[in-house]
């Protein structure tokens, strides 16, 4: 029925009203081929699992590590530009290294995607926190102020002082 709804002139509602065309995967123009979306997990996930492995590492070897990683996010938003967490974590690579503009352009990009799709790429989080997140991450960018670098630092973010 797709096929034959996207042929139809948009003036004729013979048949009842027309959806209009879904902003996914650029207005329903790209295709995401399976080995594409497959590589891209597989990049994104090898940044996420290796995340925990820093605590041993010195100030130079995590400035190496952290742009190994954010290649390969850059490598994953490559293969599939439609899924909005590899950019939420390039924000969070970018505010780590003081690139706001950057940051804020990748937060930008990630709650547009995370409206057009309105479902989360990885579980782990639902839409909201993913959201709620990234909103964070923007907010932080756009006022400068870098990304916590500790878990104590994140559960600071909520802390109210006069």
């Amino acid at each position: 029925w797709r096929q034959d709804t996207s042929s139809k002139d948009n003036d004729d509602q013979s048949d009842g009203p027309l959806l209009d065309i879904p902003p996914v995967f650029d207005n329903c123009t790209k295709v995401l081929s399976v080995e594409d979306e497959a590589a891209s997990i597989d990049l994104y996930w090898e940044v996420v699992t290796s995340s925990s492995e820093v605590s041993a590492l010195d100030a130079t070897e995590l400035e190496q590590k952290s742009q190994v990683e954010m290649n390969k996010l850059q490598q994953s938003m490559d293969l599939n530009p439609w899924a909005f967490e590899p950019h939420v974590l390039m924000a969070q690579k970018l505010l780590h290294a003081g690139e706001f503009e950057q940051a804020a352009a990748a937060a930008r990009r990630a709650l547009a995607l995370q409206s057009q799709w309105g479902t989360p790429w990885d579980k782990r989080l639902s839409l909201g926190a993913w959201v709620a997140w990234t909103r964070v991450l923007l907010q932080r960018s756009e006022a400068q102020e870098a990304w916590p670098t500790n878990s104590f630092g994140v559960n600071m973010l909520g802390l109210v002082t006069k």
